[in-house]
């Protein structure tokens, strides 16, 4: 199962946490996609995605006029725990 964001994890995950996983999911994006999939400005997700790569859970290139973002594979590490804590959400109380 693939986990997908809904209004109810952006409020239980962080942007950092939402843009790790989209990442892991999707693969590399732009900043323009990134903003447009998760419902935010581009300036507010350009900055979420600087901190992302100054702690070096994320890489940057410039192509074409636009950034495009991908994990690192710290990222990746970091970005599965994510997956996996949203899985257990998703799953609701075991009995």
């Amino acid at each position: 199962m693939v986990a997908t964001i809904d209004n109810m994890q952006r409020k239980l995950f962080s942007p950092a946490a939402q843009l790790l996983i989209l990442l892991l999911e999707r693969g590399k994006k732009t900043n323009t996609e990134v903003a447009k999939l998760l419902g935010h400005t581009e300036p507010y997700i350009s900055r979420e995605l600087t901190l992302l790569a100054v702690a070096e859970l994320i890489s940057r290139r410039k192509a074409a006029g636009e950034t495009i973002n991908g994990l690192t594979p710290k990222g990746v590490k970091i970005a599965e725990a994510f997956q996996r804590a949203m899985t257990l959400w998703q799953r609701g109380p075991e009995t």
